[in-house]
């Protein structure tokens, strides 16, 4: 029996880093009840094709045309992982009768979905009855789910940077630059972990060469073992910072831009010190005011770890996918 064709259509570029294709590809992998395809515009074509390799069939279509063109491969049903969708969009793909399945959508054609799961948005927009919010839908990608938690850190060793897959405003660097005196004036290590679209790895590689105290990676797959080993992460405010809570680490939070500050579960009563939008000037005193606090204060360290250590992600990836097969 020829099994239902399942169509992924997910973008990924620098500007709105790659969360949308890991996503997809955490899910594509247990859908094993469909035939899977992607596909996606020439803005994404370079980190798609990147990242699914050759595990799935790629289409690319144009920017003008994407959803009737997907439809016209006559799919069973679409998943969107595109950001906001528009009414039109939307009718295109249920005027014949596709099933459709959104994430992390605030337009217009979210409302007419069959299913929207908006996990990275804590209050809900609209009460429209197939729109799901908040983090009780985040689900983590399988490399976490072979990992314990971490303790209370009696002191501080290790830290993690990481910014997210494409690091649009590259404060790897920025970071780095922020607090690197100051761990090398404690002895405190730092794991960095770029994703595979950060434009500025070899650069930021050639930098640290000569520093004892800082290891770089961009390998996939390694920073659910990296975050066993640190007690402190510095990130962007994405799909990274549920992971962090899950693990347990007090992380110091700086959305890339406005869209990211709208993710509110970044906050100190979740064990994050969220100090809102990057800004040139005065991001990198906060950050570094904000790290040392961290470390030297072990009653504020103390809560902030509390506050995380009452999230479980390891479940919700069997609810999502319920969910998608009943539709």
């Amino acid at each position: 029996m020829k099994k239902p064709l399942l169509v992924f259509h997910v973008i990924g570029f620098k500007a709105v880093g790659l969360g949308h294709i890991y996503r997809s590809l955490s899910l594509a992998q247990d859908l094993t009840d469909f035939q899977i395809s992607f596909a996606c515009t020439k803005s994404s074509f370079e980190m798609v094709e990147l990242m699914i390799k050759e595990k799935y069939h790629l289409h690319l279509f144009d920017e003008e045309t994407v959803y009737s063109d997907i439809r016209d491969l006559n799919p069973d049903i679409v998943i969107n992982d595109v950001l906001s969708t528009n009414e039109d969009d939307i009718k295109t793909l249920k005027a014949s009768s596709i099933k459709v399945v959104n994430f992390e959508d605030l337009g217009t054609g979210s409302a007419l979905t069959d299913l929207t799961i908006n996990e990275l948005y804590e209050k809900p927009a609209n009460s429209t009855k197939n729109i799901l919010w908040g983090h009780n839908y985040f689900f983590l990608r399988d490399e976490f789910l072979e990992r314990k938690s971490n303790k209370f850190p009696e002191s501080i060793e290790n830290i993690l940077i990481t910014f997210g897959g494409t690091d649009s405003n590259n404060l790897t660097k920025y970071s780095l630059e922020s607090i690197i005196d100051y761990c090398d004036e404690r002895g405190i290590f730092i794991y960095i972990v770029s994703g595979p679209g950060y434009e500025h790895f070899s650069d930021l590689e050639s930098n640290i060469c000569k520093m004892e105290n800082v290891s770089l990676t961009h390998a996939t797959g390694v920073i659910s073992e990296i975050m066993q080993k640190v007690q402190i992460a510095l990130t962007s405010n994405g799909r990274t910072v549920y992971e962090l809570a899950h693990m347990n680490i007090p992380s110091i939070v700086v959305s890339q831009h406005q869209r990211e500050s709208e993710h509110k579960f970044s906050s100190l009563e979740n064990g994050m010190v969220n100090i809102g939008i990057f800004n040139e000037i005065n991001t990198k005193p906060l950050l570094k005011s904000t790290f040392e606090k961290i470390v030297e204060d072990e009653e504020f360290l103390r809560m902030l770890y509390k506050n995380s250590s009452r999230f479980d992600f390891s479940k919700n990836k069997l609810r999502v996918l319920d969910l998608i097969k009943s539709i």
